[in-house]
């Protein structure tokens, strides 16, 4: 099970990835973007573990760029018949030079069938794009680092579950959670909370959405009209 540190940085991810809820392009083309923190010398290590665990080739490598050729098994390619046509998909990884004053930054991610690859392969990609770069995605994120302060921006809709005096669960309270950290989150919400303890669930999130965080109220401010409420939570471990 991941740890609560790994889901605010995979839900920080989603909302800022322009590939959120994007259909591929026509030619089997997909992309996404999404802010990392660099580690001086990692992230030539965590795509050559990517490398490793695809069995792809690195066949170009600088401080900033990576781009990387796999030949997919046929289990990965269902449909694709082996008639000798070149099934190679290309990854091409751009880091950003300069970090944000958060200390992120961007990644842009582009998988895609060489130009001269069987036409059949832009079709497989549909299942199998979308699971290279989530991969690539969890190699770039996989460090022990774990700085609680980090805040990013995280529009997206999430319900929230009280936790009432009897322990038992409350009826979900819909609200969109404004920014997150890998401490805390704070969020959006339209009628008052009576508890002082949340499940919060990210139900539309493709990493999150099988686990509902527990959080505690840390403070509440009114904003906007006169139901609008902003919530500031902690998470809780457990």
């Amino acid at each position: 099970m991941p740890t609560v540190e790994d889901l605010a940085a995979d839900l920080a991810a989603e909302a800022n990835s322009s590939a959120l809820g994007q259909a591929p392009a026509p030619a089997g083309t997909w992309s996404q973007k999404y802010p990392i923190r660099l580690i001086p010398g990692a992230t030539k290590l965590k795509v050559r573990g990517f490398c490793e665990h695809w069995g792809a080739r690195l066949v170009q490598e600088n401080e900033h760029r990576f781009v990387l050729h796999l030949e997919p098994s046929p289990r990965d390619l269902p449909g694709v018949r082996a008639v000798g046509r070149k099934r190679t998909v290309e990854l091409r990884l751009q880091v950003g030079a300069d970090a944000s004053p958060t200390g992120l930054s961007e990644v842009e991610l582009c998988v895609r069938p060489l130009p001269d690859a069987d036409p059949q392969l832009a079709l497989a990609l549909n299942s199998l794009g979308p699971r290279l770069m989530e991969s690539l995605r969890t190699f770039l994120y996989a460090s022990p680092e774990r700085r609680g302060n980090e805040r990013w921006a995280c529009p997206l809709p999430v319900r929230v579950y009280p936790v009432l005096a009897d322990r038992s669960i409350g009826k979900p309270i819909s609200a969109v959670s404004r920014n997150i950290s890998r401490s805390g989150v704070q969020f959006l919400v339209e009628q008052p909370l009576e508890a002082t303890h949340l499940y919060l669930h990210w139900y539309r999130s493709g990493r999150a959405s099988p686990y509902a965080l527990l959080a505690e109220v840390i403070r509440i401010h009114q904003v906007g009209g006169a139901d609008g409420l902003e919530v500031g939570a902690a998470f809780v471990d457990g």
